[in-house]
C-alpha cells in the first residue's frame, strides 16, 4: 500500500508534531508501506541553527531535495523560513511550503492508495484536496491543532472577513475528505459540532515511544552536566509560542527565587523566546536555565533530571489544542502541574488519571505554591509521577495508537 503523507514539519526537527510525523512514516513503513513524506527543508523551532543539516546535503540554495531515513523516502521543498515571526510572516513561510508541495506532489507520475495531510497548515488541505482530484486518490487529514480556533482565541485573528474565509476553508476540506482525524476526544466533539458526522471523525492520539522513555536515575550526565542532581528543577520543555504561558512561569521563578533547592529548566524554542531571555536579564532570575532544543538522545537524561514538569496555556485557550508535552516527562514518572482552563482535556486527563496537579491559567502565586507543596511532598509527587507513566503505557503507547489508526482508517483503502 502506497501512502503520500504531506506535512510541513519532519526530522532532523526534534519537537512538535515533527516528531509524530517521523514516528508514525518510519513505523508504517516497517509494517511494510510503501510511504512518501512530503515535507520541508528543516527550521521548526524557528530561529534553532540547522546549519549542519544543510551542510551535510549542500542544500541550502537547493529548492527542492529528495531525502531517504529510516526506510522512508522523503520529498522536501526549501519554504521561506522567517529568522522572527509575525502573522504576515508566516502566512507568507505557509504559503511557500504549501505551493511547492502542490508542485512536487501533483507533477509526480506516482500513484497512491491514499494522500494523509497532516493541518496545520490549513492550507495544506486544499493540496491534499486538488492532489486527490488529480490524481483520483482519496485523502484524509490528521488535525493536530484546529488553527483558525487557537488563532481567534489567542487574539492573533479577530473575527471577521480573514476569519470567515478561513472556516469556510476548513469546512470545505473537512468535506472533500474522506475521513477526518484528530488528537484529542474534545477537538473531535468541536470538529463535530461544526457539522461533520460522527462517523466520519476519528480519534488519532499523539502518543510516546514507551520503549525509548523509561525511567532512569536523576543522577546521569545531563543532570551532573548542569549541576542539577541536588536541585528540585521544574522544567518547561517544548514550543515558547503564543499558546504557552511563559510570563506565569517565570513570575513564578521570582517568587520562588530565595529558595535555593529550587531550579526552573526552560527548553526549547519560538516566538516567546527573546521575551523569556530578556525577562531573565531584567529581572537576573539566577534560578532559571535556558537551553536550546536537546538532541535525541539527551532527550530521557533530560527528562529524568527534573523533579516536576509543567504545561502552561493562556487564558481562552480551550479545546482548540492539545499539548503533546506531557507525553514525555510523563513516561519517565514525573508529575505534572497544569495551568490551563479546568474544562480544556488537558486539566481533565489530569484529574482522572492523576498525573498532575490542576490550577488556574495565569496565576504566578498558586503555581509557585504548588511547585513549593512538590518540593515539600516527594512521596505525593513520586505517586502522581508513577500514574503518569502507567496513563502513558496504558493510553498512548506508540504501538497501539498507530495500530489503531491503521484498522480504523488505513485498512479501508488497501
Amino acid at each position: 500500500m502506497k501512502l503520500a503523507v504531506l506535512g510541513i514539519n519532519y526530522f532532523p526537527e526534534l519537537t512538535g508534531i515533527s516528531g509524530y510525523n517521523t514516528e508514525m512514516c518510519e513505523y508504517l513503513t516497517r509494517k511494510g508501506y510503501l510511504v512518501q513524506m512530503f515535507t520541508g527543508f528543516p527550521y521548526y523551532p524557528f530561529g534553532l541553527n540547522f546549519d549542519w543539516w544543510y551542510q551535510e546535503r549542500k542544500s541550502r540554495f537547493k529548492l527542492f531535495l529528495n531525502d531517504y531515513e529510516g526506510g522512508v523516502e522523503i520529498s522536501r521543498v526549501n519554504l521561506y523560513k522567517p529568522k522572527k515571526t509575525n502573522v504576515k510572516r508566516r502566512i507568507i513561510h505557509e504559503l511557500s511550503f504549501c505551493f511547492l508541495v502542490m508542485l512536487r506532489l501533483c507533477f509526480n507520475r506516482k500513484k497512491y492508495n491514499l494522500i494523509i495531510c497532516i493541518l496545520p497548515p490549513l492550507l495544506l488541505g486544499l493540496v491534499a484536496c486538488i492532489a486527490s482530484k488529480l490524481k483520483k486518490v482519496p485523502f484524509v487529514v490528521h488535525v493536530q491543532d484546529l488553527q483558525p480556533d487557537a488563532a481567534v482565541e489567542l487574539g492573533m485573528l479577530k473575527k471577521g472577513l480573514l476569519t470567515r474565509f478561513l472556516y469556510s476553508l476548513e469546512r470545505f476540506i473537512y468535506t472533500q475528505a474522506d475521513s477526518v482525524c484528530t488528537v484529542s476526544h474534545a477537538m473531535r466533539e468541536c470538529i463535530i459540532n461544526k457539522g461533520f458526522s460522527d462517523g466520519k471523525v476519528k480519534l488519532f492520539s499523539n502518543w510516546a515511544n514507551t520503549e525509548i522513555l523509561k525511567p532512569m536515575s536523576k543522577d546521569n550526565s545531563f543532570s551532573r552536566e548542569y549541576n542539577l542532581v541536588e536541585k528540585f528543577v521544574v522544567l518547561h520543555a517544548g514550543n515558547m509560542g503564543e499558546k504557552q504561558d511563559m510570563r506565569v512561569i517565570l513570575e513564578a521563578a521570582g517568587r520562588l527565587r530565595s529558595n535555593k533547592s529550587i531550579i526552573f529548566l526552560l527548553v526549547g524554542r519560538g516566538s516567546k523566546r527573546g521575551f523569556v531571555e530578556e525577562y531573565i536579564k531584567k529581572h537576573a532570575l539566577a534560578n532559571v536555565l535556558l537551553l536550546e532544543v536537546q538532541p535525541k538522545a539527551r532527550i530521557n537524561e533530560m527528562f529524568s533530571s527534573v523533579d516536576v514538569a509543567l504545561v502552561t496555556q493562556c487564558k481562552g485557550v480551550n479545546n482548540s489544542v492539545m499539548p503533546s508535552k506531557i507525553f514525555g516527562p510523563a513516561s519517565v514518572e514525573k508529575p505534572f502541574i497544569i495551568a490551563a482552563d479546568e474544562k480544556c482535556e488537558i486539566s481533565k486527563l489530569a484529574k482522572r488519571f492523576n498525573f498532575g496537579l490542576v490550577i488556574e491559567p495565569e496565576e504566578p502565586d498558586k503555581l509557585a505554591a504548588e511547585i513549593f507543596k512538590l518540593n515539600k511532598d516527594r512521596e505525593l509527587a513520586e505517586l502522581i509521577g508513577k500514574n503518569g507513566r502507567l496513563f502513558v503505557v496504558n493510553e498512548h503507547k506508540m504501538e497501539s495508537v498507530i495500530d489503531r489508526f491503521e484498522q480504523d482508517i488505513l485498512k479501508n483503502y488497501s
